[in-house]
């Protein structure tokens, strides 16, 4: 991090849920600098699911994570939050192996449990939503942090610049 303040970075994006949720208010204690963080969307996710079940695709170190557990606590009381294992999603796209199979089943689980929304909780996730969107159709809603992460961001560059 001392790097990117070195070279003048304005802000920076945390651009991993796990660290995120790990590490973020680390970073900001100890760097004289804005951080973004994106987090898992519990919060959008629960105010707009019509069944009363979200379900959040994450790693199992941001499911463990107090923050997430706060974003629940906060959020979702009042809703059922399915937490498929998605475990090794992450990986699979490292390596390029993506195991269509493994993702139906895991999305059409939380789909049978009435799941209308699902949370992308994890930013390499980004290269299978829309197989999960497909999968999903017209019975779930996906999330997935970047339009939210860009408009904080030109929030946070806003405040800078006045």
């Amino acid at each position: 991090m001392q790097s990117f303040i070195d070279e003048n970075c304005a802000v920076i994006v945390v651009a991993c849920n796990t660290v995120s949720t790990l590490l973020i208010g680390d970073l900001r204690k100890s760097f004289p600098i804005p951080f973004v963080a994106i987090e898992p969307m519990v919060k959008p996710a629960a105010a707009i699911t019509k069944s009363g079940v979200i379900a959040v695709c994450a790693t199992p170190a941001t499911l463990a994570s107090p923050r997430y557990g706060e974003l629940k606590q906060l959020y979702a009381s009042t809703v059922q939050v399915l937490e498929p294992d998605c475990s090794d999603w992450s990986s699979m796209i490292e390596h390029n192996q993506i195991d269509d199979l493994k993702i139906a089943r895991r999305v059409t689980s939380v789909l049978e449990v009435g799941a209308d929304v699902i949370v992308l909780g994890c930013t390499h996730y980004h290269w299978i939503e829309e197989q999960i969107i497909r999968l999903a159709g017209s019975r779930a809603v996906v999330l997935q942090p970047e339009q939210a992460i860009i408009r904080q961001l030109n929030r946070v560059i806003s405040k800078l610049q006045t």
